[in-house]
């Protein structure tokens, strides 16, 4: 769960929760493993579709389902 529009420039926190105990072993963006990241917490600032590899306690690895993040840009403009 977490804020999935937000501007340019800006940062917001993803969390995944469960009712049973588990632990993340990778967090990808577009599929692409993001280095160093295993917490239940992600904070992000980039467009993209992001989802966890987790193992449930005493069970096998399971996939979140994808989460699509949207950063919109900054307006431009010029003040006459």
């Amino acid at each position: 769960s977490g804020p999935t529009l937000f501007c340019q420039g800006e940062k917001e926190t993803l969390t995944l929760t469960s009712s049973a105990s588990f632990e993340v072993v990778r967090w990808r963006r577009n599929g692409v493993e993001i280095p160093g990241q295993t917490g239940k917490t992600l904070e992000v600032s980039e467009s993209g579709k992001y989802h966890a590899v987790i193992r449930y306690t005493g069970g096998c690895l399971s996939e979140s389902v994808d989460v699509e993040v949207k950063v919109n840009p900054l307006p431009s403009g010029e003040i006459l």
